[in-house]
This record gives C-alpha cells, structure tokens and sequence, in this order.
C-alpha cells in the first residue's frame, strides 16, 4: 500500500465522495445500473426508498419507469447482503456480494432455526413443498405460505413461523427470487418464484469466498472513499486484519491520504482524484435522500464529515438507521419523510439550515413533488 502521497481538504474529500456517489451533479435518465454499480448496490430497506434514491441521482419525471426497471425488467436481483440489509443490484454485483456474505447471513438463519426448533427432516419437507409449488407458476406470499401450512394435520403459529422462515432461507439461498406483483409503485406485493436468472446463484457458486470479499472490499474503498478501514469493517462484517492485507496486496490501485482536521488515515481508488480535476469544491445544491440512503449508510466512524453530530438522534434513529435527510453541498441540514396516505411530502429543516437555500430547497421538494403527483408541507 503506497504511503501518504497527498493531504486534501474535507471540501475536497466530500466532494470526491459525492462524485463517486452520484450526488454532485446528476445523471441523465437511463442511468440506473450504472448508478447501482457505483453505488455498491442501491439500499432497499424500504420498497420506495431505491426510487428516491435515483430521483436524487438522475433526471425523471416519474417512478412508474424506474419501478419498472427494477422490479419487473429482470435486470436487478433483491438480495439480504452487506450488514444484513436489504439491496438491489446488477446480476454481477448480487452473486459477488451474495457469496461474500453468505457466511454472515447463514450464521443469523441457523440461529433462527434453532430457535424455532425446526429439525432438519421438517426443514427438508417445508423445502420440498415451497419448491412443488412454485414450480407450476410464480405465488404470491400468503397463498405460497397458505399452501405450505396445508399439508398439516394441525396448522400452528409454530408451523406458520417454519414455513416463514424457510421461505426467506430459500430467498436468502438465491432458490427463489422475490419480485414485485403491483404495478403501484407505492405499494409492493411479494411474489416468489423459482429463480430464472440463474447467472448470479451460478456465479456466486462457483466464486471463492475470499475473492468475493475482496471485490467487495475493493468496491466499497472505491464507490465510498475516502474512506477508513474502520468505516469499511463495519459495512462489510470483514475483519480490520483481512480488509488491511486486502490494501496490501493491491497497493497500486488504493493509496492512502490525510484529511485535514482529520486524525485516521483514509484510502481511496487512486481514479477517484480524478473528481478533483474540474475544481475543489463541494457544491452539489439541495437534494433529498430517502430512508438509509447510501451516502448515510456507507460510514460509522467518519460520519460526522457529512452528519454534525449534534444532529446524530435526528439522523439516526435508536436502531440505528438513517432517517429520509436533506443534502445541502456536503452536510446534512434537515430530514423529511413521505406520507404515503397523503401523498405528500413533509420537511423539517435544522436550525442551522442557510436561508440563501431556501430556493433551491422549494424547486427540489417542487420537484419531488411533480414525480410523485403529490403535495408538500413544512414540519417544525
């Protein structure tokens, strides 16, 4: 790993973390699985957070294409990966990240199946009858799960968590694939089928799973740097050691520099200074990231160069995930949620928020507000 080479400002800094995310200028339409590649996979906790998310990236007057494009064109997988989360991503990006977390994922469904004392010839059963079924035609999840209870003399809660839990392990496995039944992009209906894009289960099969911690690993320092190997240990469950020996053994592409007013060494793609060639500052305008944005959710230890901490409990909530925020350049200064009964878009800015945005902050929510076909209100 090359030593430090370079001292940048934060401006700088932020301003490389936001072109590598997106967020400095935004793409045109049609951008989507780039953006999800750069992203490292688009956060999915939510089923409408991913369409905020690329309004906040790229050109659109409507969600009803992009809903489309990831739920129904087959171009996306949905899988549990990185931190146990939800994301969606390219064929490629899914098998990569499913093999490298497979371990991680495993450890907590074993757990669970211990727990609700599922032995394994009844694990075997509820597979076989998931598998029948959906092998005639794609289910929707209360009639997949209605069937797989019916073959019990006596359905129980118990039998009922079983057939729930082994239908998210066959998920989880890449056995099946789950996919959205509603053409409303407001509202996801779950519906199962034997998994036809068998590339990625195939890919990720046949991937070492320490060479798919490694691309992961190289994919987040370059889709998030600069960036720590603290930072990079928390996102990915990898080990310090594992993630330095990773830097190491590919010292030309990562390189390591200092941040000013910052004690931790960072590292990023050496491409990623190429950000800097068209200027050094960090001015992106308004833009409303949505419910665990990637931005909010790529970082524990340095988040405060985007997060002042005195707004971490407005952010973050008590588990831990981040709240729907408002970006202004590089920091954020507000929040805002969706209010789907209303359709309306509800804003709260901090104290701290600049009036010289309040502009530009009203064309953003205005603009929100039009692809949604919606309305807006302030919040104190």
């Amino acid at each position: 790993m090359k030593r430090v080479t370079l001292q940048i400002s934060s401006c700088e800094a932020n301003r490389i973390t936001l072109t590598n995310l997106n967020l400095l200028h935004r793409a045109k339409s049609g951008s989507i699985s780039r953006i999800a590649t750069n992203l490292a996979g688009l956060h999915a906790s939510r089923f409408i957070s991913p369409l905020f998310s690329l309004a906040a990236r790229m050109e659109t007057n409507c969600f009803d294409s992009i809903s489309d494009e990831l739920y129904a064109s087959g171009n996306f997988v949905k899988i549990r990966c990185v931190r146990g989360t939800l994301h969606i991503l390219t064929p490629y990006d899914a098998s990569v990240f499913h093999k490298a977390t497979r371990k991680k994922r495993k450890q907590a469904y074993d757990y669970l199946k211990r727990r609700a004392s599922i032995s394994k010839p009844y694990e075997m059963i509820l597979r076989d009858r998931i598998i029948s079924f959906l092998s005639i035609s794609p289910a929707n999840y209360d009639d997949l799960i209605k069937f797989t209870i019916s073959k019990e003399r006596v359905a129980s809660q118990k039998t009922l968590e079983a057939a729930r839990l082994i239908i998210r392990i066959l998920w989880e496995e890449g056995i099946i694939s789950r996919l959205n039944g509603n053409t409303n992009w407001r509202i996801e209906r779950k519906v199962y089928q034997l998994n036809s894009n068998v590339f990625w289960t195939r890919q990720a099969n046949s991937l070492p799973e320490n060479e798919a911690e490694e691309i992961i690993i190289k994919r987040y320092f370059t889709s998030y740097g600069p960036t720590t190997i603290n930072d990079a240990a928390w996102w990915s469950e990898i080990s310090v050691n594992k993630i330095k020996e990773i830097l190491l053994n590919n010292s030309e592409e990562f390189i390591e520099i200092k941040i000013d007013n910052c004690r931790a060494p960072y590292f990023l793609n050496v491409h990623s200074l190429d950000a800097l060639g068209n200027g050094s500052d960090c001015t992106c305008g308004v833009k409303l990231l949505p419910y665990e944005d990637n931005l909010l959710k790529g970082y524990k230890t340095s988040r405060y160069r985007f997060v002042d901490p005195n707004y971490y409990s407005e952010v973050y909530n008590p588990a831990g995930e981040a709240n729907a925020t408002i970006l202004v350049n590089d920091k954020i200064l507000g929040i805002w949620k969706y209010n789907r009964a209303k359709n309306e878009i509800q804003i709260k800015k901090f104290d701290l928020f600049p009036r010289m945005y309040n502009i530009q902050l009203m064309q953003e929510v205005e603009r929100l507000c039009r692809i949604i076909n919606g309305s807006c209100s302030f919040i104190s």
